[in-house]
Formats: structure tokens, C-alpha cells, sequence
């Protein structure tokens, strides 16, 4: 008989980590709200807030950023820990920012060191509108706001979250600069 051989062909992709947080956020946009697994290059980003509970941390490279949640693992940052190395986690799109989980500050890949600062973006009211989910966890000084609502909870369209400032003495009409750390929630905007 004849001598026949079939060769069989596969194509892999081999995916590059993300490693900006335009390509995170553009992840997490494209999935909608299914978690996707991906791999991170994370590049000196700071840690900017942390929830009390210790399950949720703000991240940012200064000017845009993500949330890291885990729902059920104490993750461990500080504000100010710089978040270097390559990590695989899953990320999604969660109220309107981009939302890390499975990630914890024991991953292989890893490395949290401190010392970090984060820098205050200085904006004047009018850019409130060109703030966006990609922006959260930035640090925003927001500088002539005027109250537009008798609610104590909101200067201008961006409610405001603190126990340090007075919400009491909000006026309609008066002028504030606020400083706070951004995201955006679904389509509220919140520092």
C-alpha cells in the first residue's frame, strides 16, 4: 500500500498582559459585566483609598484607574502601596468602572512595597463632565463647585462621600473646592 501521512495544524493566541489602564478598562468594557480572565502587568500603580472593610481597594496610575474587590479575602493594602509585577485575575465592568477580583496581595507576581504618593489632579468645575469610570481612584481636586441642591449630599452633579466634611454647611448657589478620590457609579458621579 501507499505511504500517507496527515498533518494537523493548531493556531494558538498568545494573549499579552494588559498593561495600561486603558487596555484594563477597554477589558473590562468589552466582557460587559462577565468577569474575564486576563494577565496584568501592574506598572507601579498606588494604592489611593481602601474601603473599611478591607475588601475593596482604589487604584491608580494618577490620573485614571480601577477597583480591586474580594468579596471574601481580607485583601491586605494601604493607601500609598505601590503594586508592581504580573498577576492573573479576572476583570469586568461593575457600575461603570473597571473591577478587578481574584486577586490578593499574596499572588504569585505579585509585589506591594510602600511608600507610594498619589498626585491631586486639579480641575475646575467645568471638567466634572470629562470625568468618566476610567477616572476612578484618582485623587480630584475639584475647585469653584457650587451647590446646585439643597441636598446635603451633592455640590453640583458629584456626590459627595465623608465624614470629614461639614454637609451642613452646603449652600445653594456658594462656591466649594472638594477633594476626594473619583468613581463613577453606574452613571453617578461620587468622591
Amino acid at each position: 500500500g501507499e505511504n500517507s501521512s496527515s498533518i494537523t495544524e493548531a493556531t494558538y493566541t498568545i494573549l499579552a498582559p494588559l498593561t495600561t489602564m486603558d487596555q484594563i478598562f477597554a477589558k473590562a468594557t468589552a466582557v460587559g459585566s462577565t468577569a474575564t480572565s486576563v494577565e496584568i502587568t501592574f506598572d507601579n500603580w498606588v494604592v489611593s483609598a481602601v474601603k473599611e472593610d478591607g475588601k475593596t481597594a482604589f487604584v491608580t496610575d494618577g490620573t485614571k484607574g480601577f477597583v480591586i474587590f474580594d468579596k471574601d479575602l481580607n485583601l491586605g493594602f494601604s493607601v500609598g502601596n505601590i503594586l508592581s509585577g504580573t498577576v492573573a485575575c479576572k476583570v469586568q465592568l461593575y457600575n461603570g468602572f473597571a473591577e478587578l477580583t481574584e486577586l490578593k496581595s499574596s499572588t504569585t507576581g505579585l509585589t506591594v512595597s510602600t511608600g507610594g504618593t498619589i498626585t491631586t489632579q486639579e480641575l475646575d468645575a467645568t471638567a466634572i463632565e470629562a470625568l468618566t469610570g476610567v477616572n476612578t481612584g484618582s485623587l480630584i481636586k475639584i475647585n469653584g463647585i457650587c451647590s446646585s441642591t439643597d441636598s446635603k449630599y451633592y455640590v453640583a452633579d458629584v456626590q459627595i462621600y465623608t465624614s470629614l466634611y461639614d454637609f451642613e454647611t452646603l449652600e445653594v448657589g456658594a462656591e466649594y473646592n472638594i477633594t476626594g478620590i473619583y468613581q463613577q457609579y453606574h452613571s453617578t458621579q461620587e468622591m
